[in-house]
């Protein structure tokens, strides 16, 4: 008894393309050309020079802007259907779920053993979205290769 994965609809795939992208060139202005976006914003806690709970503070938001378009992204980008969804796609979701949590759990034990400080807290960073990315890899290839072998 099988029964069909439910996903977004495919229009989403665009909406998930277009926060990806958006979220990419935050990042490149805030990595490399120090774009800001300083605003007060509601904290819970802040811990900066101190620490402050249920407070407003004024801080650079974009890192944070950038975040959420890449997760919302990705999310849209996996979760939602290709224009032809075909039931074996499910197996290919689930080969490639399983190849992403491997990789990503090999690259995650890796940096505990030899990456320390601050540099292990940006391998924990980057591993928010790796997974999506080895996810959206793997799928894409396997896609692609039953394409190919489709076609004559």
């Amino acid at each position: 008894m099988t029964s069909k994965i439910k996903l977004l609809p495919c229009r989403f795939r665009y909406y998930g393309m277009a926060l990806t992208i958006a979220g990419m060139a935050l990042f490149a202005g805030f990595m490399w050309f120090d774009f800001r976006i300083t605003v007060p914003v509601f904290a819970i806690l802040s811990s900066f020079l101190e620490t402050r709970a249920f407070t407003v503070t004024t801080t650079n938001l974009t890192d944070e802007l950038l975040m959420v378009a890449l997760l919302c992204g990705f999310f849209f980008l996996i979760f939602s259907e290709e224009k032809d969804e075909k039931r074996r796609y499910s197996v290919f979701r689930l080969k490639a779920w399983m190849g992403a949590f491997a990789v990503n759990t090999a690259l995650l034990l890796f940096a505990m053993l030899f990456f320390y400080g601050t540099a292990f807290i940006t391998i924990l960073a980057i591993n928010l979205y790796s997974t999506a990315i080895v996810y959206l890899l793997i799928f894409n290839r396997l896609l692609r290769k039953e394409r190919a072998e489709k076609k004559p």
